[in-house]
């Protein structure tokens, strides 16, 4: 428990957000560990009994594994699909954050935020927007994209023990759909401090790489993250003008008109999406348990209002 004091009264609160490290705030050493970190169980036992009292705060982050977009077979978008297609992506989410506690994406753009529409086709049939890997649309698609039997290097960063796990699933997916893989893990004191590799470096996969929004805008994630413009400083080295021109003319929208602006955003979600610069590893959830002396708890996306709680 950590306690905080709010007009002079105490205010116990459990902040949990993953079991591990967080991939996400490279440069933010708040998120390079989780020592207040709930299990499922726990949490499900909490909404039960004290459903009034527990607050999930989506993070305005994300965590993928980037593809080298500018080296075969994933300079073929078609091959990048296929992968998305084949993995777990639910499975990847609960190796990196920990079973049950926050839900997979297959998007730029973190839940809750402005622009965000739930949007996955890299799922097989059901009712969810993510219904688990489609094997035989993955084996399609890399036949369609000729890439059957190439060799992949998949570099991971190994800070912490589910770390390796992500891996072992992400290798094993690549070779049922015919790759032929090689697995580098590179191990790590903690997030943000292994040795860098990219497009130069003769490697098809990397990861992990996580971003946190400075403000609450999608520009700041595709400006930073996937635009023409940032095309040599990423490890995947992507680059789509005609996203590129979606995305100013959201820019220019946002000026006048805030609402359209935000269906451009959407827009250019979904073209990054299926796109497949990645495998979207989804955004973390922290959780907030209140006091039950403390009322009128409101958040942002970066914490609790602790001006607005009261404290009986």
């Amino acid at each position: 428990m950590r306690r905080f004091r709010t007009g002079g009264s105490p205010v116990a609160m459990a902040v949990g957000a993953t079991r591990s490290t967080s991939p996400v705030g490279r440069s933010d050493p708040r998120h390079t560990s989780a020592e207040h970190s709930p299990s499922a169980r726990s949490l499900a036992d909490l909404r039960l009994h004290h459903p009034e009292r527990l607050h999930a705060q989506p993070q305005p982050a994300n965590a993928w594994i980037e593809f080298n977009t500018q080296v075969p077979p994933f300079d073929n978008p078609v091959a990048r699909r296929a992968v998305n297609y084949a993995v777990n992506h639910r499975q990847l989410t609960d190796d990196t954050y920990g079973p049950g506690l926050t839900e997979p994406s297959c998007q730029l753009l973190p839940r809750n935020f402005p622009g965000h529409k739930p949007y996955c086709p890299y799922t097989r049939a059901g009712p969810a927007t993510y219904n688990g890997p489609d094997l035989a649309k993955a084996r399609r698609l890399v036949a369609q994209s000729g890439t059957r039997g190439a060799r992949v290097a998949v570099y991971y960063e190994i800070s912490t023990p589910n770390y390796r796990d992500v891996l072992d699933d992400l290798v094993a997916a690549l070779g049922r759909i015919g790759y032929r893989v090689t697995a580098h893990p590179v191990p790590c004191r903690y997030f943000g401090a292994c040795p860098p590799f990219g497009p130069r470096r003769n490697v098809q996969i990397g990861g992990p790489t996580g971003f946190i929004a400075d403000y609450t805008s999608p520009d700041t994630f595709y400006d930073n993250l996937l635009s023409c413009r940032v095309r040599d400083e990423q490890r995947s080295g992507f680059c789509d003008p005609h996203i590129d021109r979606v995305a100013a003319l959201a820019r220019r929208t946002a000026r006048t008109d805030p609402g359209a602006a935000r269906r451009l955003w959407t827009r250019v979600d979904r073209m990054v999406t299926d796109a497949a610069p990645w495998i979207a590893l989804g955004s973390d959830t922290a959780y907030q348990f209140t006091s039950a002396r403390v009322g009128n708890y409101q958040q942002t996306f970066y914490g609790p209002i602790y001006s607005q709680l009261w404290v009986t």
